[in-house]
């Protein structure tokens, strides 16, 4: 009888250790943005453009904020980017699941958070935005403009990411051809886009600006079919893939 008990305490025990597993799949609710990364900045370190590095332990709570944060890693030391980075981790928040659907209450894991100087200066266009969710083909379809008439178009919408990844303060840059609703359905489909608000490597991503080209063609019946990601629309412009020829990628202009 003891035995068995002594099974069971050593099975509930082997739970709770895995429950309470570090965290190293976490998944970004929000961060702070770069403006402010630039009042953490430390004064300093700001004057002289001199980058920095920390990492930080933390443990998660049921909500997603972060407690306990300690400095584990400081690089270079006694230039204040320890407590700087202890200062942003209060606006830090993660989904209350990691990337498997796990919970993430009472897991510890390490933050990283990187300084560099480059957050001082007003907000750029980011290349190579991170997504954790676009807008899937069928999603898309339903945004196509009734005067499209059949036809397709293409636009640029500049637009702005908020601490929590989405896009805020969209205007359109480009609508091809003009006065077809392209660009207005542009602005209005931006809405289904989320970013990682901050980079693996501990970048901020809020206040940042992406230039968003976009590709609509108007063929509902066969992208009616897919429940993938619409990459007609790929963000940064580099390449245009057609969801209705499989394999076919070509290059957009610069």
């Amino acid at each position: 009888m003891r035995a068995a008990i002594a099974v069971l305490i050593l099975g509930f025990a082997a739970v709770g250790a895995a429950h309470a597993a570090d965290l190293t799949d976490s998944v970004w609710a929000q961060a702070p943005g770069r403006s402010e990364w630039a009042k953490a900045y430390p004064a300093a370190a700001a004057a002289a453009g001199t980058p920095g590095n920390v990492k930080l332990r933390c443990t998660a709570t049921a909500r997603g904020s972060l407690d306990g944060c300690r400095v584990i890693s400081e690089s270079p030391a006694a230039h204040g980017f320890g407590a700087a980075a202890l200062s942003l981790a209060s606006e830090m928040q993660l989904k209350a699941t990691d990337a498997h659907g796990l919970p993430v209450a009472g897991r510890s894991l390490v933050v990283p958070v990187k300084f560099e100087p480059s957050v001082l200066k007003p907000a750029h266009i980011m290349t190579n935005p991170d997504w954790l969710r676009q807008p899937t083909q069928q999603e898309a379809v339903d945004f196509i403009p009734a005067a499209a008439r059949g036809e397709g178009g293409k636009t640029v919408i500049e637009c702005v990411v908020s601490n929590r990844g989405l896009l805020d303060d969209c205007s359109v840059v480009k609508e091809t051809p003009p006065g077809h609703g392209f660009g207005g359905a542009a602005l209005a489909m931006s809405q289904l886009f989320e970013m990682r608000p901050m980079t693996v490597d501990g970048l901020p991503v809020g206040g940042g600006k992406v230039d968003h080209p976009c590709q609509l063609r108007a063929r509902a019946r066969f992208a009616r079919r897919s429940r993938r990601p619409f990459d007609t629309c790929d963000v940064g412009g580099a390449v245009e893939r057609d969801p209705y020829r499989r394999g076919h990628v070509r290059r957009v202009p610069s």
